[in-house]
């Protein structure tokens, strides 16, 4: 059985953990990046698979992502919950007044 997000991930990253400076210079972009999973559902590792092209917006994607994404258990054949790696985009987008 496949690990699952435990409500939206777009709640994980959201405008209001766009850096102060990155939004000042409009940088924007999409952030790839995989998360570890252990077998209790957090994430135990971050790894950026795709650069917005801005790392102060890569780092602070893992940071949030390893903060607050929480995921159901993957598991194995026999029902033991097992680690699982999770892959998707975060967009920074600055804000349109």
């Amino acid at each position: 059985v496949p690990g699952k997000p435990k409500g939206n991930p777009s709640d994980w990253v959201t405008s209001e953990d766009y850096p102060a400076a990155e939004m000042r210079a409009e940088h924007q972009g999409v952030t790839g990046f995989r998360l570890e999973v252990g077998p209790d559902g957090k994430a135990t590792n971050c790894t950026v698979s795709a650069s917005s092209g801005f790392p102060a917006l890569d780092d602070t994607a893992c940071r949030m992502l390893m903060r607050r994404s929480r995921f159901s258990a993957a598991k194995d054949d026999a029902g033991n919950p097992i680690a699982f790696s999770y892959s998707n985009r975060v967009r920074w987008q600055v804000p349109k007044d």
